[in-house]
């Protein structure tokens, strides 16, 4: 299995990427499980990541195929530090 991680573009966004987060296997340990997920609001949120410098959000492809995200959030803090959070949404990985 070859994987590549890019940043995730508003292009990436598939229904398949908004599923992921109405499977309670792949959202059982994240803050976002008791919220609703749409096309419309994935492709904001990507954008909004996109547009923010202290943002980066990488997609994990299997060729063309998005299994997953990771994204790194405060990049530009005073304090040097970083959140990093990641998700494996296909659950075939």
């Amino acid at each position: 299995m070859k994987l590549n991680i890019k940043i995730l573009q508003e292009k990436d966004v598939t229904q398949s990427y908004v599923n992921w987060f109405s499977n309670p296997r792949v959202t059982y340990y994240s803050r976002n499980k008791d919220k609703i997920f749409t096309f419309r609001g994935q492709c904001s949120y990507v954008m909004k990541c996109l547009n923010n410098p202290n943002i980066d959000l990488y997609g994990v492809f299997e060729n063309r195929l998005h299994i997953g995200n990771i994204l790194i959030n405060g990049l530009n803090s005073a304090h040097k530090r970083a959140e990093l959070t990641y998700v494996v949404g296909d659950t075939r990985y």
